[in-house]
């Protein structure tokens, strides 16, 4: 049987614990990061927290719908060996309550007679080799990128939260005020939780040029958000955060998570430095007909 439950009755502790043992685990499914991204989110639940699925809710003329929340690359039916007849049965619940749709999913499971998705392409690294055998799939503008960083006498260190929410403030572009506010918030909120590693690097004179926040959570380093300054892009700032990150984590057994990114150049810094590409699908529909 699956229940639709008000965020009130979540039991947030099954919940976060079918999370972190679940086949495919990530951070932003978790019921505190969700209650940030998503307020007021709702979910589907199988038998006794078998099988969950985030509902990130919103309502307009009275009437509820699903998006796909900021910083959160994706939803799904989440437990440990999901089938497609389950799947299936999620997601009819999910077209008898929802009129209008517009989410990203994991996989396909569960749609696999729909022709409502659209692939998206994410990037990962897988870092259990030795950083001397994850070099060698470094491209050549990487490496030269990294080169010129180096040259330039740039200094990479650890940046604390107020720091790089103050600058991101300034230079994280693209989004508005009340999207920066939901970045603010959750950034304070992991730091809380203990898994930001935040990074910057400067200039001689102590200038910040770029700066990157990372989680680190169950074996992943999920690529949050960063940004770099003009002066910053002209130094190639971003490719050493990257290179140093691939650098600390190495043998490690981490997944390097950049997020994936339908912009060209970004894909290509990704790739740059090893990026395997895998899909994720956007869901999107209207009374039960693609869009």
């Amino acid at each position: 049987m699956i229940k639709r439950l008000k965020n009130q009755n979540i039991d947030k502790a099954k919940w976060d614990e079918v999370i972190t043992q679940s086949d495919h685990p990530h951070v932003y499914l978790l019921s505190w990061y969700l209650d940030i991204i998503s307020p007021g989110w709702e979910a589907l639940i199988y038998e006794d927290y078998k099988y969950v699925m985030p509902l990130p809710v919103k309502t307009k003329w009275g009437t509820p719908y699903l998006i796909q929340p900021l910083y959160c690359q994706k939803i799904g039916i989440t437990g440990i060996g999901a089938k497609s007849q389950v799947a299936e049965r999620f997601y009819s619940k999910i077209f008898l309550h929802f009129p209008y749709i517009n989410i990203q999913v994991r996989d396909a499971l569960g749609l696999e007679k729909k022709k409502y998705l659209n692939g998206r392409v994410n990037y990962t690294l897988n870092l259990t080799p030795a950083f001397s055998e994850l070099e060698k799939d470094f491209s050549e503008n990487a490496r030269r990128n990294i080169k010129k960083a180096k040259k330039n006498n740039l200094k990479l260190s650890e940046c604390s939260s107020l720091e790089f929410l103050t600058l991101s403030e300034k230079w994280l572009l693209g989004i508005n005020k009340e999207q920066l506010e939901n970045f603010r918030q959750l950034v304070e909120a992991c730091k809380r939780h203990g898994i930001t590693r935040i990074y910057k690097v400067c200039d001689s004179l102590g200038e910040t040029l770029a700066a990157a926040c990372f989680l680190e959570w169950n074996y992943q380093i999920l690529y949050l958000g960063g940004f770099n300054t003009p002066e910053g892009n002209k130094h190639s700032a971003m490719f050493m955060i990257m290179e140093y990150i691939i650098e600390k984590y190495a043998a490690s057994g981490f997944l390097l998570d950049f997020e994936g990114s339908g912009i060209e150049g970004v894909a290509r810094f990704f790739k740059g430095f090893g990026g395997k590409a895998s899909y994720y699908y956007q869901l999107k529909s209207i009374l039960g007909f693609s869009l």
